[in-house]
């Protein structure tokens, strides 16, 4: 079964490879893998940066890993990581230029919203440091396609950060239903100038 996860994903990768497009990093958010299991997965050129596994109930929720030749830490935000609002995991890639904060994120869509939103931002504080640019990523729940509420509170929330939402593809498709609950924001400030 391992096996059969890490060559289907690989084979989303074939394309880009092909292309010689280089992804630095990967965000799997929801995978249920337990930590024995991540520790199995063997990517070419890439580490596992960071994870964050359920307490409850022995499976992962968010990883990343990142390639091999990227000089990264890995961050330790697990006092803001809860079960049913959000799990989190964070890895720095340094560079030169500036320090690249990536965060992958999970919120559970049964979670209180409010308490999501209260534990995003004291992430994001806590992580706030001069010449940081943030990179978020992950399954938020928040579906990009409507104008709601949540949508509005989540970019009211990110722009405090200077974060914007990126990502225009649809993410999911369920039931004859689309959405794009899998989203990517990035740090606006700057943008044109090279980080890595």
């Amino acid at each position: 079964m391992l096996e059969a996860f890490v060559t289907n994903m690989m084979s989303c990768f074939c394309p880009l490879k092909r292309n010689q497009i280089i992804l630095h990093l990967i965000c799997l958010t929801d995978h249920n893998l337990s930590k024995q299991t991540l520790s199995l997965i063997n990517l070419e050129n890439y580490s596992l940066g960071s994870s964050y596994l359920h307490i409850l109930n022995q499976g992962g929720t968010v990883c990343i890993y990142i390639r091999t030749d990227n000089v990264y830490s890995t961050l330790d935000v697990s006092q803001n990581c809860t079960e049913k609002y959000i799990q989190l995991c964070v890895a720095q890639i340094n560079s030169k230029y500036c320090h690249i904060v990536i965060i992958c994120i999970y919120r559970s869509p049964t979670g209180k919203y409010s308490q999501f939103l209260n534990l995003l931002d004291a992430t994001l504080k806590h992580l706030h440091i001069p010449n940081t640019k943030f990179l978020i990523c992950g399954n938020i729940n928040v579906n990009y396609l409507l104008d709601s509420h949540r949508k509005t509170q989540l970019t009211t929330l990110l722009h405090t950060y200077n974060l914007s939402h990126t990502t225009s593809l649809l993410t999911t498709i369920f039931n004859c239903r689309v959405s794009y609950i899998d989203n990517i924001f990035i740090d606006i400030i700057d943008i044109t100038r090279p980080c890595v």
